[in-house]
Formats: structure tokens, C-alpha cells, sequence
């Protein structure tokens, strides 16, 4: 990602309750490369009750933006849809 590479943006998609065999593979390593990614949360809000996800809800649909200073240019957004029609307590993301 960055350089004059043609594509610029990319999205990753995941079910929680659907998993496949992908094949994309993340690895934590000791050494830094030239351009890290960083960790991406679903919020801004760094509180432990930042996202709390409603009971019964057949679809929340949670927006964020990350700015693009850590990644070169880039620029970042989240879409978290989460379905608890199936449950009983609230979901909370932390």
C-alpha cells in the first residue's frame, strides 16, 4: 500500500459468526517496518463501555472514521454491522 501502486484503498470484511478460510494471515512481529498500519478500532472512544451494542437489535450499524496520518496518506473507515436478535444481554466491544 502507498507508492504508485493503483489501488489505495482497501476493505476487510468479517463475520464473527461465519467463518471461512480466507487465507489472509496477520502476524505481530518485534521489528517496525518502514510504513505500520497500526491498530484499527470500531470507535474513537477509548472508555471500556466505548460501543454497547442494544439486545435484540436486527441491526446496528456502527460508522468511524480514522484519520490518515498513520498511514502515509491513506485514509481509513469502519462500518461494523452486528446483529443480537438472538441475545439477551447487551454486547459490549471493547
Amino acid at each position: 500500500i502507498g507508492g504508485d501502486f493503483e489501488i489505495k484503498y482497501y476493505m476487510f470484511h468479517m463475520h464473527y459468526d461465519n467463518l471461512d478460510n480466507s487465507g489472509v494471515r496477520f502476524y505481530l512481529k518485534k521489528e517496525l517496518r518502514q510504513y505500520e498500519f497500526g491498530y484499527l478500532t470500531l470507535g474513537v472512544d477509548k472508555t471500556p463501555f466505548a460501543i454497547a451494542i442494544p439486545p435484540k437489535a436486527d441491526r446496528f450499524i456502527f460508522d468511524s472514521y480514522y484519520p490518515a496520518e498513520p498511514t502515509q496518506g491513506d485514509e481509513l473507515a469502519t462500518r461494523c454491522i452486528y446483529s443480537t436478535a438472538n441475545k439477551i444481554d447487551i454486547t459490549l466491544v471493547k
